[in-house]
């Protein structure tokens, strides 16, 4: 079994209350299902630079991605919906599943890093602690945001749908909360793959067709639909 949780950041308890008075539930990570079963056996969600040091084969999505990272990509409150639609595209035919994370202590972690819109845009350098939890609220964190916060904008999530947080080296199994999947079919194999673990953690499976719609998503964030703008 593999132990590689980070310490805690300095700022944890500004960090922690920032969640609390935003009303952040969770923290989103999406992955093909049939990586569940290797997510489970390992103890969690590893990097893939941490994978590489323990000698685990991990699935890559991202094939422009040379240097492995020592972070993983989430999103606060809800998915990357137009990341996971790419993905999508480029694998057709595979299943993918929504990882639901507590907030706390994943947000708070050492050296866990936040980035305003995605990751990979250009000239956009991660900030850590409380200065970068705050930074991805602001009304207008960087000049590529395109809309600024409406009144109808989620609380809890973060200006840009896009924005990530990049948790260190590995997320525990306890840490992951639930699973949501796009159809009965799909949640079959989960419930099936978690029934068969030996360190089987108490993980909620949930079928939901809508939060795999881009749509439903930004109007749930952001109180517009894709047809609004």
């Amino acid at each position: 079994m593999i132990r590689a949780r980070s310490g805690t950041s300095p700022d944890y308890l500004k960090i922690a209350s920032f969640a609390r008075g935003r009303g952040i539930s969770q923290l989103v990570h999406f992955t093909r299902i049939d990586s569940i079963a290797s997510i489970i056996e390992h103890d969690g969600i590893l990097s893939r630079k941490h994978a590489e040091c323990v000698d685990v084969k991990i699935k890559r999505n991202d094939s422009n991605q040379l240097k492995p990272s020592d972070h993983i990509s989430c999103t606060i409150q809800f998915p990357n919906i137009w990341v996971l639609d790419a993905f999508k595209q480029r694998f057709p035919g595979t299943s993918w599943a929504y990882l639901h994370i507590a907030p706390m202590p994943a947000l708070g972690l050492f050296d866990a890093r936040f980035t305003p819109v995605n990751e990979k845009t250009a000239g956009v350098e991660p900030r850590d602690g409380i200065g970068g939890l705050e930074w991805i609220y602001e009304a207008k964190p960087v000049a590529s945001v395109k809309k600024e916060r409406g009144e109808g904008h989620c609380t809890a999530a973060p200006t840009d749908l896009q924005a990530e947080v990049l948790i260190p080296r590995k997320i525990d199994l306890d840490m992951i909360k639930e699973v949501v999947v796009e159809t009965s079919a799909d949640a079959k194999i989960v419930h099936a793959t978690l029934s068969a673990a030996k360190n089987r953690a108490e993980i909620r499976v949930i079928t939901s067709k809508v939060a795999f719609m881009k749509d439903f998503v930004k109007k749930s964030a952001i109180g517009i639909s894709v047809a609004d703008g």
